[in-house]
């Protein structure tokens, strides 16, 4: 089963609300394990997500126009098309595409801080990536109710371990003060 779902939102997304719901994943296709055991298969995916993780494709990056040019915009998270309208249409031909039907909700607080930088600040999409992908694991091989509380357990036991790594220090980072806060 593979499931995609933006981890970025655009910035006047983020900044419109305190906290975005969002429902995960955004789409869903599944293959036959024979069929994603083929080395040759696996090669063609990791060699697929090795060039969309580290090229620019300047028609998946966020754009404005600036003096009537339509110039890249680094302050926005890119298209997440590439993977949504391109990899996933890739895998349902080979498998077959799957309805999501118990989406996970999550509030979604994204900070975007703008002040005195040409880059702004934003929370790390890996969190976010990190915290869908535990809970619907745990959801999906324990069930809704028990997988959510033992997600709430794991996520307790990383904060935990955050502050204790942190015990002695004068300050925290900024991550891992927005990482605690999550």
């Amino acid at each position: 089963m593979f499931e995609a779902f933006e981890a970025s939102t655009p910035s006047r997304d983020s900044l419109s609300a305190d906290a975005l719901v969002r429902s995960f994943p955004d789409t869903a296709a599944s293959l036959p394990m024979d069929k994603f055991a083929d080395s040759a298969f696996q090669t063609l995916l990791s060699d697929f997500l090795d060039q969309a993780s580290s090229e620019q494709f300047g028609q998946f990056a966020a754009s404005a126009i600036k003096a009537g040019v339509a110039v890249i915009e680094p302050r926005e998270p890119p298209d997440p098309s590439l993977i949504t309208q391109t990899l996933m249409p890739l895998i349902e031909s080979v498998g077959r595409h799957e309805q999501v039907l118990t989406p996970l909700c999550k509030a979604v607080r994204d900070d975007v801080v703008w002040m005195d930088t040409k880059i702004p600040w934003r929370r790390s999409p890996f969190w976010l990536i990190l915290c869908v992908a535990a809970q619907r694991l745990l959801s999906h091989f324990l069930g809704g109710p028990t997988g959510r509380v033992v997600y709430k357990f794991l996520t307790a036991v990383v904060t935990a371990r955050l502050l204790d790594a942190s015990e002695g220090r004068s300050q925290l980072t900024h991550d891992m003060t927005m990482l605690i806060m999550q």
